[in-house]
């Protein structure tokens, strides 16, 4: 997947406890960086990560930027050596963005080799994380947790979402005939 915005920095090192990003600026990367409500981490996997941020302090060779809630330490972690980008104008384009999982339903579901794995037929809400409930392209139906370990990619103009390898996470729904 080719980075998305304009190019601000790189992550130099990461604090997944307090998600706090320590960002080596690009040249304008830092007045880029301070006033981007969002961010871009492209990760080494070829995969993008949307973030919000919640503060971004500078230093002298590094900015420290803090993530907002919603990204999940383990995340954070996978995200030391990715380039960071912000959208041009510092926010993202609303053509491009999604807020909530709920606004994926109906989407269709494809795997990272292009191959239609089905679509969302409902989206639930759990403590930890939401759950989608796959309609299967070939019949039945799946749940998976919509975290970033599953998530590759969403194209919303393209009503698409993309996953990773899906295996360690969904669970098959089982037919129950009533007797």
């Amino acid at each position: 997947m080719a980075a998305k915005g304009c190019h601000a920095g790189t992550v130099t090192s990461v604090n997944p406890a307090r998600r706090v990003l320590r960002v080596k600026p690009a040249p304008g990367g830092e007045r880029l960086l301070e006033g981007a409500e969002w961010i871009f981490v492209n990760l080494r996997d070829d995969t993008t990560l949307r973030c919000r941020t919640a503060a971004t302090a500078p230093g002298e060779a590094v900015l420290t930027v803090t993530l907002a809630p919603g990204v999940t330490r383990d995340a954070v972690a996978r995200m030391k050596g990715a380039s960071v980008a912000v959208a041009e104008g510092g926010a993202c384009g609303a053509e491009d963005t999604w807020r909530h999982v709920s606004e994926l339903l109906h989407f269709t579901v494809m795997d990272k080799g292009g191959h239609r794995v089905g679509a969302i037929a409902e989206v639930y809400a759990t403590g930890a994380n939401a759950v989608f409930d796959i309609e299967k392209s070939g019949g039945g139906r799946i749940l998976l947790p919509a975290i970033d370990e599953v998530i590759a990619r969403v194209d919303v103009p393209g009503r698409t979402l993309t996953v990773r390898d899906i295996a360690p996470y969904a669970v098959e729904e089982e037919d129950h005939d009533e007797d």
